[in-house]
């Protein structure tokens, strides 16, 4: 008789929906106090909107079963720690403001004309660059049913920073055309 028999369970471990600390539910709301929601066994594919999971190791098959000297980490794992830690550029942040979105079947757009909701696609454009711009950045992404904070560092430029590529289009054109004139009339 093997040791996991003598348990009396398929697994020594347990799988729970746990936080990024590891320390409640992501899946229930707070004032619960869960310590994280057990993940069943199946054979379906895992479609659970979890963001981290955590194994809850049975501390008599941990003691007796588990071998911390063959652990090894995946080398996704450091490319994902290298993608949520390493920085972007403020370029970077500000072609994702303007870049066109195209919203679900659950965020329709209410046509006045047609007295309906529709599909729709919506673009945030900048129309005036100021003299002095500041910047407050609110970054925040979208996933799994949830909006949740970045805490990546955004690099600034100091100097030469251009955003008229972020322009739209036809203020655009404008200020192109009027740095040209200013160009041609400091080189005569």
């Amino acid at each position: 008789m093997d040791c996991d028999d003598s348990l009396g369970y398929e697994f020594p471990f347990v799988l729970k929906a746990v936080n990024r600390e590891g320390t409640l539910c992501s899946w229930c709301p707070w004032y619960r106090f869960c310590r994280g929601c057990s993940i069943l066994c199946s054979d379906a594919y895992f479609t659970f909107a979890a963001n981290h999971i955590a194994i809850d190791w049975d501390p008599t098959a941990l003691h007796l079963r588990y071998q911390t000297s063959q652990e090894s980490e995946h080398e996704c794992v450091g490319e994902s720690q290298c993608s949520h830690t390493e920085p972007i550029s403020l370029e970077s942040c500000l072609a994702a403001f303007t870049k066109e979105e195209h919203l679900s079947e659950a965020e329709k757009y209410y046509c006045s004309a047609c007295q309906d909701h529709q599909l729709a696609s919506k673009k945030l454009q900048i129309w005036r660059l100021p003299p002095i711009l500041i910047v407050h950045l609110k970054r925040f992404q979208y996933l799994q049913g949830k909006w949740v904070k970045s805490h990546k560092v955004v690099k600034f430029p100091y100097k030469n920073f251009d955003p008229t590529d972020y322009l739209a289009s036809v203020p655009k054109h404008t200020v192109l055309r009027n740095k040209e004139l200013q160009d041609t009339t400091d080189n005569q």
